[in-house]
């Protein structure tokens, strides 16, 4: 008997399992990739660097129950030639929990069960990488909340399912033609809670801000001193005016301990794809460290001169806390013409502050500056500041 090559098989299988997906699905927006394209090898193009690029996107990190969570992928082939295969999975960040998505089921299919996109179980389809920007995947135009305002290929919105408070996310894969080797990954967080809770004042007392929750802070919000302000890993926060700044005052803690698996994130309140710079203020830590200004203490700039904003003292092991595995994002609130609020601003800040993993993303002014001050901090990602990545006055000995 004549044997036939596995390769022209596998070919064959591949290139007519996609075809009657395209069929079924009507999915015009992926070229499946024909038989000339499904003899390279993928290998040869990523050794020399060149991958596809990957992003997926929630249009909020926060839902309450029966608000639309809306996903969308951006994809550019970077001069990637090869064909490859597109995976789509869910994850709970806590338990690892891990469910793909398949077209032709119309929905996440039970755990264990690895399918990419187009084909079925262990058998995956090769396609054209291809040039896609912000597409929706999941979406309902008519949404009334933090909408994309278009409708998605795949299908609507995701409603919030009741019961499931907790920390979640999808994953977009870029991977070869095999379905084994992956090129290109982008992951994109988001939780259920429960309530959104306004926060605005002054702090006098010891808090804890709980994950299942959304904290929405208004005007300048302070932690005063004899204070503790905790923050669980995985909560969000937002800045629901421009004004919205977080102090943490001299003699105040805060305790914002994430982990790698869930960063605290403080960041603006509009949805994805229209925050920017300046959407709200960000964070401000106030110690009693020394300083070199004349009396050792001084008024943080551009603030009015009341004890809310003093900083410095002769107490290098100070403590105002812990933050660890945070995310800033789009802060930089314009107290006048051209003093804005850093993405984390420590002024005196002591040697007894734990600062580690922290990342500024869009802050219209330094990513981080220390005024003086004895903190160490290490771990520190400054991504398009509008000024500095990082400064540092008043004689910072950290």
């Amino acid at each position: 008997m004549r044997r036939i090559s596995p390769l022209i098989v596998l070919l064959l299988v591949a290139t007519s399992a996609l075809a009657a997906r395209d069929r079924l699905t009507g999915t015009s927006w992926i070229q499946r990739a024909d038989r000339a394209d499904l003899t390279q090898t993928s290998d040869a193009t990523a050794d020399n660097g060149i991958r596809p690029i990957a992003l997926v996107e929630t249009n909020y990190y926060t839902f309450l129950p029966t608000e639309s969570l809306q996903l969308r992928i951006t994809i550019d082939p970077n001069g990637y030639t090869a064909p490859a295969t597109l995976y789509l999975y869910w994850e709970n960040r806590t338990t690892s929990e891990r469910r793909y998505y398949n077209i032709a089921a119309k929905a996440l299919l039970p755990a264990g069960q690895q399918s990419d996109l187009f084909g079925a179980v262990g058998t995956p389809v090769p396609i054209v990488v291809p040039k896609l920007n912000d597409f929706v995947l999941f979406g309902t135009a008519a949404d009334a909340q933090n909408s994309f305002g278009v409708t998605g290929a795949i299908s609507g919105s995701i409603v919030t399912p009741s019961g499931q408070t907790g920390l979640y996310q999808y994953v977009l894969e870029l991977r070869d033609a095999a379905g084994k080797r992956v090129l290109a990954r982008s992951n994109a967080m988001y939780s259920y809670i429960e309530q959104s809770i306004n926060v605005t004042g002054t702090i006098n007392a010891n808090t804890t801000w709980l994950s299942f929750n959304r904290y929405v802070l208004h005007d300048f919000v302070g932690v005063a001193s004899g204070a503790t302000l905790t923050i669980q890993p995985g909560t969000v926060v937002y800045g629901g005016d421009t004004r919205a700044t977080l102090f943490i005052q001299r003699g105040a803690k805060i305790i914002a301990d994430g982990t790698a698996r869930r960063p605290i994130i403080m960041t603006s309140a509009q949805r994805v794809g229209q925050r920017a710079q300046r959407d709200w203020g960000s964070l401000v830590l106030l110690g009693a460290a020394p300083i070199n200004a004349t009396g050792g203490q001084q008024f943080l700039e551009g603030l009015p001169s009341q004890p809310q904003y003093q900083y410095g003292g002769s107490d290098a092991n100070d403590s105002s806390g812990i933050v660890r595995y945070v995310r800033l994002e789009f802060g930089g609130f314009e107290i006048e013409a051209n003093q804005e609020i850093n993405g984390l601003t420590c002024g005196g800040v002591g040697a007894g502050t734990l600062i580690d993993y922290v990342e500024v993303l869009h802050n219209k002014d330094d990513a981080f500056e220390f005024f003086g001050g004895t903190v160490n901090a290490k771990h520190l990602l400054s991504v398009a500041a509008a000024d500095d990545g990082l400064d540092f006055d008043n004689g910072y000995l950290g």
